[in-house]
């Protein structure tokens, strides 16, 4: 509450020793998850303190409303507060120190049902590569591959420096393909001075005669002239009449 009350009466500044008391009362009450949002809350009210240019309570409690984001504003808009308090900081703040627990379990329940999207719908997991191998790589611009090779992994997860006709380049495994190799003909294939074997290569189809071509002339002719009561559309199709069910009395 200090902090608020101090920008209330002289919002110009926020000194370092009201920054550092906001850091400790957001750091040090809070493991896990809750960490996590507390440590969140601290770098948007560490922002709004350090600009020396919002002066007015109601602009620092417009940035506080900002740094919520959507799901915060919404509950804070339900909250019940009035007008007058939505633009006072401490009243903000009062309303995240009592409802932070809910504000943690929705950012909870978002990530599970992240994992869960990403567990069913995500490919298997690819390959690690190693420095020095061939890849192809993913231009994200045009949606095309080029070649490259691996330079070096880097602390980040999956995350890969690339050396491209382009230049070096950052990219994520998924982005990078392992280098097709070059195919190779089998030696039981080929013969000493590099022909392939006679009986290995594909057999050669005889000519038919002329008395097999006139035969088949002869069919494909037949299949092509309709029965009667049929007829060749102009795209060459042939329609034929309809078989209709009769009853016989």
């Amino acid at each position: 509450m200090a902090l608020f009350s101090s920008l209330n009466t002289n919002p110009c500044r926020c000194t370092s020793s009201q920054s550092s008391h906001m850091q400790g009362t957001f750091s040090g009450e809070s493991k896990g998850g809750v960490a996590d949002a507390l440590r969140m809350y601290k770098q948007k009210m560490t922002l709004v303190c350090e600009d020396n240019e919002v002066t007015e309570p109601a602009a620092i409690a417009r940035k506080i409303k900002i740094g919520l984001g959507d799901e915060g504003l919404r509950r804070l808009n339900a909250s019940g507060l009035t007008e007058q308090q939505l633009q006072t900081p401490t009243a903000i703040w009062q309303f995240l120190e009592r409802n932070l627990q809910k504000f943690v379990n929705v950012l909870q329940e978002k990530r599970e049902s992240q994992k869960i999207n990403h567990d069913q719908r995500a490919g298997p997991e690819l390959p690690p590569l190693h420095a020095g191998q061939a890849v192809s790589v993913m231009d994200t611009r045009t949606g095309t591959w080029e070649d490259g090779s691996v330079k070096k992994l880097t602390n980040k997860p999956r995350s890969y420096i690339v050396e491209t006709p382009q230049g070096t380049l950052r990219r994520n495994r998924k982005h990078l393909r392992e280098a097709p190799q070059a195919h190779v003909p089998s030696t039981s294939m080929t013969s000493a001075n590099g022909k392939v074997d006679d009986h290995l290569s594909t057999p050669s189809v005889e000519p038919s005669s002329a008395a097999d071509q006139a035969a088949q002339t002869t069919a494909e002719t037949k299949a092509d002239t309709p029965s009667p009561g049929q007829f060749i559309t102009r795209s060459c199709r042939t329609s034929k009449p309809p078989q209709r069910l009769t009853y016989e009395h």
